[in-house]
């Protein structure tokens, strides 16, 4: 797969041109020996991430939006001559994601243990029928299940940024609803109408759409 990577890190930078800072190679597959699906994550830091959506979609990239998370600009292409798609997410420089993609990926190739972990964990989860399923969330039962172990690593590997995120696993939306009782509805000593609601899909809006504009991130953050 580093061959892959750096034939299309190379596709991106040059149509990027001085737009992009730095590409890296994130994911399952930038980790040796660890196992993976047939798709190469790419990130890319650029100055302008607007300006990088219609340089992108020239190589034929397609542009799927932010996709769950804020200010991150997501593409995919699928190449039929390798078989191997690629998912291309796009920061500015300093977003929380880029630190956090790798520090999970060094920590795991330093690591042989805990590699051997998340592989482990990898292939109990896709025996499992509920993997490939979707549960009021927009991401199947095999990515939601992954989240405990990966927060466990990035709290090894010392990640302590503020993550804004729209609420898409059972967690974040616990996290959520704990954050609109204490400083909305707690105070004025009235009850959250989503309080007992477990659809985390559907909370997702409703945290938005009910909190004043100048809340609305910050009512979304989870400590990584």
């Amino acid at each position: 797969m580093l061959k892959i990577f750096e034939i299309e890190a190379s596709k991106i930078c040059e149509a990027l041109g001085d737009n992009c800072i730095v590409v890296h190679h994130v994911g399952s597959t930038s980790v040796p020996s660890l196992s993976a699906k047939p798709v190469i994550d790419i990130i890319g830091v650029v100055k302008d991430p607007e300006k990088s959506i219609q340089s992108l979609e020239k190589i034929g990239f397609k542009y799927k939006s932010e996709y769950n998370i804020p200010m991150r600009l997501y593409f995919n292409r699928s190449d039929g001559s390798n078989g191997v798609d690629t998912n291309l997410h796009v920061y500015e420089e300093g977003h929380p994601e880029i630190e956090l993609n790798l520090l999970f990926r060094d920590y795991l190739r330093d690591h042989p243990d805990a590699r051997d972990e998340y592989a482990k964990l990898k292939e109990t989860l896709l025996k499992e029928k509920a993997s490939y399923e979707k549960t009021n969330s927009i991401f199947t039962g095999y990515n939601l299940n992954k989240n405990a172990f990966i927060r466990k690593i990035l709290k090894k590997a010392s990640f302590n940024r503020i993550r804004i995120m729209k609420c898409t696993h059972y967690a974040e939306w616990e996290a959520a609803k704990r954050l609109r009782r204490k400083y909305f509805f707690d105070p004025l000593s009235i009850d959250d109408p989503y309080r007992t609601k477990k659809d985390h899909h559907f909370g997702r809006g409703a945290v938005a759409q009910e909190m004043p504009k100048s809340s609305i991130t910050s009512s979304m953050f989870s400590n990584g």
